[in-house]
């Protein structure tokens, strides 16, 4: 599989017993089979089950605009 999809219920916050991954009814496991994970950061009404790395730009982005507006003024 050259390509990863991405489930619409994600499972957040991931519970016990929660299915990660279902394939057919007669297929075979495969060990192969690549898997990958999103780390999420929960802060209620803050950030809201967001993936960390979109999160930590997002915040790079806002701080260093704030710098940028403050700098003038520091001068």
């Amino acid at each position: 599989m050259s390509h990863f999809l991405m489930p619409a219920d994600k499972g957040f916050p991931l519970q016990p017993g929660f299915e990660l991954y279902v394939s057919g009814p007669d297929e075979e496991p495969n060990p192969e089979l690549p898997f990958q994970f999103v780390v999420a950061l929960d802060e209620p009404g803050v950030v809201d089950g967001e993936p960390l790395v979109d999160t930590l730009v997002d915040i790079s982005k806002a701080v260093d605009a704030a710098a940028a507006a403050l700098l003038p003024r520091l001068s």
